[in-house]
């Protein structure tokens, strides 16, 4: 299924001219320089192709003939190589250069020694000279770059096209024979076709090796069955391979259409044109962490904004929104491993059909927060950042990332650890924020609704909710009350407050520590006279409402503890927000 959609993918970008997707013969390369021939084979001028951000020099993307896969043996591309290759330099090994630029010589005369064109005559008289050197005053400028390394590519005199781009030298590219011991039934197109041996390499994948990586192969006689070596096992045709190998490094090259969550790289596409919808998915995934940032399309940023706030308010989408709800999207999760590439998710469905899934999840986390608070709708990737340390994209626990993506995409119960984790940031760092109060929000409504158990869903509101009269949920709002009046007591004269030294303990073990800060905010109330009261009376009012003639919980559970913390967020809301002075609620 994977490659079958990547195939169907590649057929229909590669009649886009705008695509710049490779046809087959091509794959995409980051390229350097241009050396310009005369039909002589002389290097009149040596073009620079990449531009510079800052001190970085960023290569410029370009279809060039098909880079071979190279292992621990030189060997030569077509029209298209490093310094090594085209020009025979190298500071650190010079002979082993030389032998590189022999194998660059000779592949070319093989191919174009019959060809009747100029550019094809300019190559084959570059190959002849007996010497390129590097003081040749041609290369007087770029010197110090080319000595960096990168490719090269080659253009004729007078020409505005590469010369791999001339019509006679590109039919050659295009039908050069490609390497193939037998045929068989593809297993992705089903036709009778020459079968891949090596497929070509995966670039973009974060973590996985530089010079690419593979999602098919077989480097070990103990994966090969019935005598059939290498790919040969899984019998998938050139084309095919190609096709697949394309279409996914394209997506990986886009940044908006690929994105990164721990060591997984995950990349979604849809099964026709569909601009807008594509926009929407993204955005709910976190391509872009502000989806308003740039507005290039402002009726664009305007449709995804309105399918936000339909999705977190749960009303059912404009029809003037115009969107198909049946296009089908994918999304792939590949992270590395040696030489190969582990596919972490792969999963397919409508438009129509996520929107579901992931707006019950929206308003599953929808939480009242300040208007300026960022992000107003957090995305997958940015919930995901909260439990890792420091907020650290790396430091994401990687075991996680499958399961709670296809508990987003499935509407199947959240995974564990995303509660525990959430827990555990908050115990470590004593940051309630309100992203992090929105996941436990979402957790506990989701576990309570998938149970059956009503009525504990019914009590979980975006905002404070008086009739709540869990222990836990009450424990966390006396908490937020003791730590205001704290505040306001002592004014910007302390360096901590009780959710500094005490927070992670009374969520945990409560009659270990509220008997204690409840005799130290009778000093704060004392001290704040009329706000006092209000303060006062607020606490014995949530006293009251605990219920429990045995005193204070010695532990709480897990679950406890996410109402303990959503509570304290909610009541730390309402006292912040809510109030414009405590006199006036005190009246």
């Amino acid at each position: 299924m994977i490659l079958q959609s990547l195939n169907e993918l590649y057929d229909r970008m590669v009649l886009d001219p705008d695509s710049n997707i490779a046809r087959a013969g091509y794959s995409m390369a980051k390229v350097d320089f241009a050396l310009i021939l005369s039909e002589a084979g002389d290097i009149k001028n040596v073009v620079p192709l990449y531009r510079m951000e800052g001190t970085r020099r960023v290569s410029r993307e370009l279809p060039v003939p098909s880079q071979e896969k190279r292992t621990s043996s030189p060997i030569s591309n077509f029209l298209c190589d490093n310094p090594k290759y085209v020009l025979g330099w190298s500071t650190e090994n010079p002979e082993a250069a030389k032998r590189m630029h022999m194998l660059f010589s000779e592949l070319h005369r093989t191919l174009l020694a019959e060809v009747d064109d100029p550019g094809a005559r300019a190559i084959l008289a570059f190959v002849s000279m007996p010497e390129i050197r590097p003081d040749d005053p041609v290369f007087a400028e770029q010197i110090d770059q080319i000595a960096l390394g990168g490719n090269l590519v080659f253009m004729l005199e007078g020409d505005r096209c590469f010369l791999h781009q001339r019509p006679v030298i590109a039919a050659i590219v295009e039908t050069r024979e490609m390497e193939h011991t037998s045929t068989g039934q593809c297993a992705v197109t089903g036709k009778t076709a020459p079968i891949a041996r090596l497929h070509p390499s995966i670039k973009g994948v974060a973590g996985a090796q530089s010079s690419g990586a593979n999602i098919v192969s077989f480097n070990q006689s103990s994966f090969e069955s019935y005598a059939k070596t290498q790919s040969f096992n899984a019998p998938v045709s050139q084309q095919a391979a190609f096709a697949y190998t394309t279409m996914l490094n394209h997506l990986l090259r886009d940044d908006q259409q690929r994105m990164r969550m721990g060591d997984t790289t995950v990349v979604i596409w849809a099964d026709q044109t569909a601009p807008s919808e594509q926009s929407i998915i993204n955005t709910l995934f976190g391509f872009n962490e502000d989806p308003f940032a740039k507005a290039e399309d402002p009726q664009r940023i305007q449709t995804i904004r309105s399918v936000l706030e339909h999705l977190q308010s749960g009303r059912r989408l404009s029809e003037d929104l115009d969107l198909d709800n049946n296009v089908g999207f994918h999304i792939l999760g590949l992270s590395p491993n040696a030489s190969r590439l582990s596919v972490r998710f792969y999963m397919f469905s409508t438009f129509g059909v996520w929107l579901e899934k992931l707006g019950q999840h929206y308003q599953d986390a929808d939480i009242r927060k300040r208007l300026e608070y960022k992000p107003q709708f957090p995305s997958i990737w940015q919930m995901l950042r909260e439990t890792a340390v420091r907020r650290e994209l790396d430091n994401i626990p990687n075991s996680w990332i499958s399961g709670i993506v296809k508990s987003l995409l499935t509407g199947t119960a959240y995974p564990e650890a995303l509660f525990t984790g959430i827990l555990t940031r908050i115990r470590a760092d004593h940051d309630v924020n309100p992203t992090r109060a929105a996941i436990l929000k979402a957790c506990l409504l989701r576990k309570h609704r998938l149970n059956g158990q009503s009525q504990d869903e019914e009590m979980i509101h975006l905002s404070l909710n008086l009739d709540n009269i869990h222990s836990g949920y009450l424990l966390g709002r006396l908490f937020a009350v003791l730590e205001k009046a704290q505040i306001e007591a002592v004014g910007g004269s302390t360096n901590a407050t009780i959710r500094d030294r005490y927070m992670s303990a009374a969520a945990a073990t409560p009659a270990a520590v509220f008997p204690q800060l409840l005799r130290l905010a009778g000093h704060h109330f004392r001290k704040l006279n009329q706000s006092g009261g209000y303060y006062d009376r607020l606490t014995q009012n949530i006293l009251n409402q605990l219920c429990d003639p045995a005193g204070f919980p010695k532990t709480m559970n897990s679950n406890d503890q996410g109402l303990f913390y959503l509570g304290y967020y909610q009541q730390r809301q309402d006292l912040y927000t809510k109030r414009t002075t405590a006199a006036e609620q005190g009246n």
